[in-house]
């Protein structure tokens, strides 16, 4: 269901933001480009939002700190992309 919403949402006039909270022990570089790549297959063509991961206790899961930042450089420039280090 997620793809058929996504696919409806991209190709509706509804204002959408994309985004993707980034922890680098869960998702690397190869994942944030591999996301990136099906938005743009998919017609996306807004800004996509990286954010990074608190560590909260208040979350969901039980996940430590990340180990490392993610590598900007890495990343594909295909869309516009904005990295929100809260």
């Amino acid at each position: 269901h997620f793809e058929k919403t996504l696919d409806y949402l991209i190709n509706s006039p509804i204002p959408l933001e994309v985004r993707t909270t980034v922890h680098t022990g869960l998702l690397d570089e190869h994942d944030i480009n591999a996301i990136m790549d099906d938005l743009l297959h998919k017609g996306y063509r807004g800004t996509y939002y990286l954010q990074h991961y608190i560590d909260d206790p208040a979350t969901f899961a039980e996940l430590s700190a990340p180990l490392r930042e993610l590598d900007m450089q890495q990343l594909n420039r295909d869309l516009e992309l904005v990295y929100r280090r809260l």
